[in-house]
């Protein structure tokens, strides 16, 4: 009984941590970690600059690169959320050291290998460091880019502080996310 009595605290004690955990878009992304570059030649290009400001933060390690890039060798360009978006990640245990996340804008879209979304000029990098509290943040990613007018505004944005300027404009239009409670 002891037993039971002390995992159902715990399952009690979890969901109140994931719960309470709502890291939103705005606290993860920062104009440090936002780049519009022209472009590159290769998607293995674009996966090494877009992790090298959360690398130079010490927010995930080298070894992340090549846990996105095998992710991507193995299983193609799967982790499209919109058109001409992707959503580069890893697990956890491949090199992230604190929640985090960069977004960088080409002007020169590049073929990830076998995407179904085109020709990719939006790139975001997500670092996890569990299942749960990057989700808000996620969610809240997600809801502004199906928008094509937020989209737009990416795509002619002049500086990290106009995309920074830009999410906080259009992040009052999403609606909340809530985690599903578990049983």
């Amino acid at each position: 009984i002891q037993k039971w009595i002390n995992e159902r605290n715990r399952e009690i004690r979890q969901r109140s941590l994931i719960s309470q955990q709502k890291t939103s878009l705005v606290d993860l992304l920062k104009t440090s970690h936002i780049l519009i570059e022209e472009g590159y030649d290769t998607w293995q290009e674009v996966v090494q600059a877009a992790c090298l400001p959360l690398i130079r933060d010490h927010d995930i390690e080298d070894r992340y690169i090549r846990a996105t890039s095998q992710i991507i060798e193995e299983h193609g360009a799967f982790m499209g959320l919109a058109p001409g978006m992707m959503l580069l990640h890893a697990k956890p245990t491949d090199g992230v050291n604190q929640l985090c996340l960069s977004l960088m804008v080409l002007r020169k879209p590049v073929i990830f290998r076998d995407s179904e979304i085109g020709p990719v000029d939006i790139v975001a990098v997500l670092g996890a460091v569990d299942n749960h509290s990057h989700l808000t943040a996620l969610f809240q990613l997600y809801s502004l880019v199906q928008n094509h007018n937020f989209m737009a505004d990416l795509r002619t944005s002049l500086s990290p502080a106009d995309i920074l300027r830009t999410v906080w404009r259009w992040l009052p239009n999403v609606r909340q996310y809530h985690p599903p409670e578990s049983e």
